[in-house]
């Protein structure tokens, strides 16, 4: 039997503030890399024009220090409600996905704090509702996974029932999509 190397001792007990922030914070989510974790969540900065942030900060696992003290904004969005983003690690990189305005969207973040690329990347813009993005990454490859609802192809109320429903159920949609070019 192998003994298990047991680290310091880290206390789970207090909430720690990640970030001083007047904003609320919603939809947190979180990754490591082997050496930090990447926390990221939406924060929405002005309540009246809908006006919200994917911000992301680092933790160093060895002693939960806050690598990222302001925060890092992934990206700001105009939309009815705050994005609801996800991280994970490829082995190389973070990639951030958050739905906004019926979209979905991907950007990376190096090991470092770095925002990658000149702006946020598409993943669906597919006609309805595009919600709930997961991802899972392997080494240089990820995978999301979110939920698709169509818009309904009327704009008013119908009297009578729609028998079609199956166009306006909700469905899993899955991409494989390799993010990191070798």
């Amino acid at each position: 039997m192998l003994d298990p190397v047991i680290g310091p001792e880290v206390p789970v007990d207090l909430p720690a503030t990640i970030v001083g922030s007047p904003y609320s914070a919603f939809t947190p989510s979180v990754a490591f890399d082997g050496t930090n974790y990447l926390v990221v969540w939406s924060e929405d900065r002005d309540f009246a024009s809908f006006d919200a942030s994917v911000v992301a900060v680092r933790i160093r696992a060895s002693d939960g220090a806050i690598l990222d003290p302001g925060g890092i904004v992934v990206a700001d969005t105009t939309s009815s409600s705050p994005p609801a983003p996800d991280v994970a690690f490829d082995g190389s990189r973070f990639v951030v996905v958050w739905n906004t305005a019926n979209n979905l969207y991907f950007r990376e973040v190096s090991v470092d704090g770095t925002v990658l690329g000149s702006g946020p990347t598409a993943l669906s813009t597919a006609t309805g509702t595009q919600s709930d993005p997961h991802i899972a990454c392997g080494t240089g490859s990820c995978i999301a996974a979110w939920i698709s609802t169509p818009r309904p192809s009327h704009s008013r109320p119908r009297r009578r029932p729609n028998l079609n429903t199956t166009s306006r159920r909700s469905t899993l949609a899955v991409r494989p999509r390799r993010v990191v070019q070798r």
